[in-house]
């Protein structure tokens, strides 16, 4: 597994990730088994440099407390096709 596809599996799972600093931040912790550490672990650069890419405009996986649009939502107006 490389550190894509554990953004994947956490999303899945509804497991939030997040950088603080040299930090990742996940929860909710319940949702943590020991191989998902021993990946996290693993992965840990990959998964910092990833979640903090200037590229990237919105997390990958939302924190908790924040809403992510549902895949079925209509796009705003202006995104539609001309």
């Amino acid at each position: 597994m490389n550190a894509a596809q554990l953004l994947v599996e956490f999303s899945e799972r509804g497991i939030g990730i997040w950088p603080d600093g040299d930090i990742l931040r996940l929860k909710p912790k319940s949702k943590l088994d020991d191989r998902l550490l021993k990946e996290v672990r693993a992965h840990k650069p990959e998964l910092l440099s990833l979640l903090n890419a200037e590229w990237l405009s919105v997390p990958l996986v939302s924190p908790p407390g924040c809403f992510a649009l549902a895949a079925e939502a209509a796009p705003p107006p202006f995104l539609d096709p001309f």
